[in-house]
């Protein structure tokens, strides 16, 4: 560094000049004695001086050159350090702050002086000191060259700051370690919103899995997400056998097309068409069985939804129970005075009412009747979801008799909506057409 200072300072542009000047009266005079003994010599001195003279001028603009670049590039890096909107700090392999930035020094509540006397230890949370001593290990022992982690530092005021510290090692040209230099991201607020965050899951988790209501939620593509233990004793499924499954695993199969026609809608941005209000549906349980429900829908910030189920079963039974009364009262006489077997039948295909021609005619009493399915009477299977498509409609079935003989039958359907509830119920007009007596 003294030679090129020295360098530098001889070869200033004059001094260029008067070498140049002295190397061309050499050479001249070397020309006009050429005849006697020195003359040839002076002329070469001259070239010499001149070719020195040059090379030197050359080596100090090239120098200049250099140094100008340094300086260019560290003004470049004093821009970018100091007018940072995120901390940058530049720390010695001892854990002195050597340089830090405005922005470090207002995430810590420090003037830069006051920072630059501490250590890094002392702005560091006790808690994380033993990660640093980690992160250092690794460092300093060549298994890493960069580093970033959350940390917790100390502001001045004594409160905890949360950072996103990201950095590497720098090592000099014989790969010796010189210094740390780093980024700080203040994170305090993310932190605190995550944190109350947390809370309110727990508290809302803590009320889901309290109430007696059986809750399920469920992501924008119609996978469970939470299942609470009512909903567990409900459809007999833990959470974990349902967690990430599709909701239709809980319906039956004839509500599931409209279901995942339901979603793909929503998932395209189209208008729901359930979300917001109280539906009857039927449920499924694990074991098969399906059972009456209650649903409220809703939705949550475009991103889940929720469902509220109450298990109704009692309720429609208490309902069942009174259509039957009513059906007794208006109907019994009439089919008790018919001619033809008459039965009445659910919206779930069971028998309700059975007259005593359709006791003569199949030999069942009333009692063995009442709550059997109608498919248990007849070889053609007849569910619930044929009914509505066959009410208005005459067929030839085939019948079975308690005794086990089978006769061939009209069966006359017909369906209608009684004054409670507004439910759906079906007529079934059963006539003989065998030989074989009553």
């Amino acid at each position: 560094m003294m030679k090129h200072n020295l360098l530098n300072l001889f070869f200033q542009p004059r001094w260029v000049a008067i070498f140049a000047l002295i190397s061309a009266l050499l050479v001249v005079s070397g020309i006009l004695i050429e005849d006697r003994p020195n003359g040839y010599a002076l002329i070469i001195a001259g070239i010499l001086l001149t070719l020195l003279t040059g090379w030197l001028a050359g080596l100090v603009w090239f120098q200049r050159r250099i140094e100008v670049a340094r300086r260019e590039s560290e003004e470049k890096f004093r821009n970018v350090f100091d007018e940072a909107f995120i901390g940058m700090a530049i720390a010695s392999t001892e854990g002195r702050w050597l340089r830090v930035n405005p922005a470090f020094c207002e995430i810590l509540g420090y003037s830069p002086a006051e920072l630059t006397d501490l250590s890094c230890r002392d702005v560091t949370h006790p808690d994380d000191l033993k990660n640093d001593e980690h992160y250092e290990r690794m460092l300093m022992g060549g298994k890493l060259r960069k580093f970033n982690y959350r940390k917790r530092f100390l502001h001045k005021t004594g409160r905890t700051v949360w950072a996103f510290i990201s950095g590497a090692l720098v090592y000099d040209k014989e790969n010796k370690p010189i210094y740390y230099i780093a980024q700080i991201a203040d994170i305090t607020n993310e932190v605190e919103e995550h944190r109350q965050l947390e809370e309110t899951e727990s508290r809302l988790r803590a009320i889901v899995h309290g109430t007696v209501d059986s809750i399920i939620l469920a992501d924008i593509e119609g996978r469970i997400i939470l299942f609470n233990p009512s909903a567990e004793k409900l459809f007999g499924y833990s959470e974990s056998e349902v967690l990430n499954q599709p909701l239709a695993m809980l319906m039956p199969g004839r509500y599931r097309k409209a279901h995942t026609e339901g979603i793909k809608r929503l998932l395209e941005g189209g208008e729901p068409r359930v979300i917001g209000k109280t539906l009857e549906l039927s449920g499924l349980k694990k074991t098969g069985e399906e059972f009456p429900l209650e649903l409220s829908l809703s939705r949550g910030n475009n991103s889940f939804y929720c469902g509220v189920i109450r298990d109704i079963s009692e309720r429609k039974a208490m309902e069942t129970r009174l259509i039957q009364s009513e059906l007794r009262c208006k109907y019994g006489t009439l089919a008790e005075s018919s001619n033809e077997a008459v039965i009445l039948i659910d919206m779930k295909g069971t028998i309700i009412l059975w007259n005593n021609v359709a006791e003569r005619l199949f030999r069942y009493t009333e009692a063995e009747m009442l709550g059997k399915p109608v498919t248990f009477l007849f070889e053609d299977k007849l569910n619930p979801e044929s009914l509505s498509r066959l009410a208005g409609n005459t067929l030839n079935l085939t019948a079975h008799r308690k005794d086990g003989e089978t006769i061939p039958v009209e069966f006359t359907l017909s369906g209608w909506k009684t004054d409670i509830g507004n439910t759906l119920f079906y007529t079934a007009v059963i006539r003989s057409v065998s030989r074989a007596r009553l």
